[in-house]
């Protein structure tokens, strides 16, 4: 029994880095996470590469081999490195806006559709459209990760009249129930700074 319950220790260890790492990842990422023969695989990925980049390291500084205690913890710091580069490059597109200059793909790194448009468009202001016809103008402080049951976070809210597109003024921070809202529109900056100035000369 002893024998039994050192290999499940060893086997821990050994895949701590990958466990870490994919906590790590999720933690940082809207991505869902998988069933668990996805998790587990998405484990031994991170443990391989965790494994792979410890012993680089170790051809680095020859001198680290000669302690254990660095060879058995070491790959757990490398393994949450490792999958903060790769949650980096997931939130910022980085692999697949390289595939799509190559040709290789259409596909983005982004989980959705949902976050794809407002990670593309980090830099617009929101009107939000309600299913009873009303609507939000404002700057998205937060938002949700995706389609769901969550909230929009919205800063310097202002309502839009239905008649005149006058603004109401609602609020310097508003809550706003992800699953009231029908449509989301994106107005950028510059589109904003020139109605303003159509406004100022009239």
């Amino acid at each position: 029994m002893i024998w039994a319950t050192n290999d499940v220790v060893s086997v821990l260890v050994f895949l701590l880095p990958g466990l870490v790492g994919s906590a790590t990842f999720y933690s940082l990422t809207s991505h869902p996470k998988p069933n668990e023969f996805g998790q587990v695989a998405q484990a031994l990925m991170f443990t391989i590469l965790s494994h792979a980049a410890t012993w680089s390291i170790g051809l680095i500084w020859p001198q680290l081999n000669d302690r254990e205690d660095w060879q058995l913890f070491l790959p757990v710091p490398v393994g949450a490195v490792i999958a903060l580069a790769v949650a980096y490059g997931s939130n910022h597109d980085v692999v697949h806006r390289l595939l799509r200059w190559a040709q290789v793909t259409r596909e983005t790194s982004y989980p959705s559709e949902w976050y794809s448009a407002f990670a593309e468009n980090d830099d617009c202001f929101v009107v939000l459209h309600f299913y009873d016809g009303r609507r939000l103008y404002g700057w998205p402080q937060e938002w949700p990760g995706g389609p769901g049951d969550a909230h929009f976070v919205m800063a310097d809210g202002e309502w839009l009249t239905p008649e005149t597109n006058d603004t109401v003024p609602a609020g310097d921070i508003l809550l706003i129930r992800q699953n009231e809202i029908a449509m989301v529109e994106f107005v950028r900056i510059k589109a904003v700074n020139e109605s303003d100035e159509r406004q100022g000369e009239k």
